[in-house]
């Protein structure tokens, strides 16, 4: 069967390969705030991060951008959520690059983790700098001057990535997508 808008076989497999480890991760709790501290976290940030990334980036190519801008800061190099996503999976997968900065070569950000609405000031005394974590019900994840909110961002963006993707997909055999959704 010849798949739709050029998506090879292979192409096909790493949408339903980034859908499954996104919801398994998503349903695992590992960011509920119970499991602050967790040695994992970071590792399934970094995972979660990399595959929702590759879905943004593939809708791009076969659908639509994903291109809202709730709660997103617009810089130049950030236009939207797509930018944002690869921002941070940039962020995480590279150490030594200016995206975990705040006051470059002075104050970095990597990997702050606020859960709820809360406000941290973890520079003081030396800088008045604070993270805000604006919603109650979610997760705030912070990389230099950006923020990512699990359900506001990372999740929302996931749906909708996946919802157009997996549409222009084959039906595979159930051994491969057992669910057949992507609803987490």
């Amino acid at each position: 069967m010849a798949l739709p808008d050029d998506i090879d076989f292979f192409t096909a497999g790493d949408i339903l390969q980034d859908v499954i480890r996104i919801k398994k991760i998503i349903k695992s709790d590992i960011f509920e705030v119970q499991n602050i501290g967790h040695p994992l976290i970071k590792s399934a940030f970094t995972e979660l991060m990399i595959c929702v990334n590759d879905l943004t980036r593939k809708a791009i190519k076969y659908g639509t951008r994903v291109s809202f801008t709730d709660d997103v800061v617009v810089t130049p190099n950030i236009a939207d959520v797509t930018d944002l996503i690869r921002f941070i999976r940039d962020a995480l997968c590279h150490t030594h690059i200016y995206n975990h900065f705040i006051v470059p070569g002075r104050i970095k950000a990597s990997f702050f983790v606020l859960h709820g609405k809360v406000s941290h000031a973890p520079f003081k005394p030396d800088h008045d700098i604070v993270l805000v974590s604006e919603y109650s019900d979610d997760v705030c994840f912070f990389f230099g001057l950006h923020k990512i909110y699990l359900k506001r961002h990372v999740i929302r963006a996931y749906r909708e990535a996946a919802g157009q993707l997996l549409d222009m997909l084959p039906t595979f055999p159930n051994d491969i997508f057992i669910d057949g959704s992507f609803n987490l």
